[in-house]
C-alpha cells in the first residue's frame, strides 16, 4: 500500500524562501525543481503553488526570462523567514546550507558582481558598480546618486539584476541606428 504524502504548505514555502535566502542570488525554477524532488521535500505541483503565493504576497520577485523563470527574495520575503526559519527541520536547512555553499563558490568562480557608495557631501553620494568574470572585470561604472536612498537602491538592483543591466547596455551600444 502507497502511504499518503503529508504535505505541509506554511513548511514548504518557508523552505522556498530558505533557499533564496541562503543561496543570495536569483534562483532559477529548474534548480528549485531538482532539489524539490531529489529530497522529496514537495512535488512540482505544490512547489508551483507555493512559488505562486509567495510572489502573489510579495515576498519573492519572479522575472521570466528566455527558457525559464527565476525568483529573488524580496525583504518582506527575508522578515518573514526571520520570524519563522526555526519551524524548517534543521535536516533540511542543512541541505540548502550545503547546496547554497556549492551553488555560491560556483557562481564566484564564474561572475563576480560589486557594488558599493560612500558620501562626498550632502547631496553627492558616489556609487561604483563592477562585474568581474573569472577574476577580470568586465564592466565598471562609476555614478553619483542625490541621496543615500538613491544610492542604496541603486547598489540594491544593480546586485539582482547584474546581468540584465549589463546586457542592456551592451545591447544599446552596439545597436544600429
Amino acid at each position: 500500500m502507497i502511504k499518503p504524502r503529508k504535505t505541509n504548505i506554511s513548511e514548504n514555502r518557508l523552505i522556498l524562501l530558505y533557499m533564496l535566502y541562503k543561496v543570495r542570488v536569483d534562483i532559477f525554477e529548474d534548480v528549485f525543481s531538482e532539489l524539490m524532488m531529489m529530497y522529496d521535500w514537495m512535488t512540482y505541483f505544490e512547489m508551483r503553488e507555493c512559488l505562486l503565493s509567495l510572489s502573489e504576497n510579495k515576498y519573492i520577485i519572479t522575472e521570466d526570462t528566455d527558457a525559464t523563470r527565476k525568483y529573488s527574495i524580496t525583504s518582506t520575503g527575508h522578515q518573514i523567514l526571520e520570524l519563522f526559519k526555526k519551524r524548517i527541520p534543521l535536516s533540511i536547512r542543512t541541505i540548502v546550507d550545503n547546496f547554497a555553499k556549492q551553488e555560491q563558490a560556483r557562481n564566484e568562480r564564474i561572475a563576480s558582481v560589486y557594488s558599493d557608495y560612500s558620501q562626498d557631501s550632502d547631496a553627492e553620494f558616489p556609487v561604483k558598480l563592477r562585474i568581474e568574470e573569472y577574476g577580470r572585470c568586465i564592466f565598471s561604472m562609476s555614478i553619483v546618486a542625490p541621496t543615500a536612498n538613491h544610492a542604496k537602491a541603486i547598489c540594491e538592483k544593480f546586485d539582482r539584476q547584474a546581468s540584465q543591466i549589463y546586457a542592456g547596455l551592451i545591447s544599446t551600444l552596439t545597436a544600429d541606428e
